[in-house]
């Protein structure tokens, strides 16, 4: 967290993704508005069955986000 953004302020989000393996997307995001940062933030994002067990992200996504 860096600033508040208000009610009405238009923001704009831009991701990166940062990894990319099988079972695990990495990302980094920043917030701003009028170009100035707002928030900036790291994520990661796995996939997991009814068990609560990683399993591989969609081969359809992966092919995607590698262009």
């Amino acid at each position: 967290y860096i600033a508040p953004a208000k009610l009405d302020d238009i923001v704009t989000i831009e991701t990166c993704i940062t990894s990319l393996t099988r079972t695990r997307l990495g990302a980094e995001q920043i917030i701003t508005v009028n170009k100035q940062p707002m928030v900036k933030l790291h994520i990661e994002v796995v996939v997991i069955n009814h068990r609560g067990k990683p399993k591989r992200l969609p081969e359809n996504i992966v092919q995607q986000l590698r262009g």
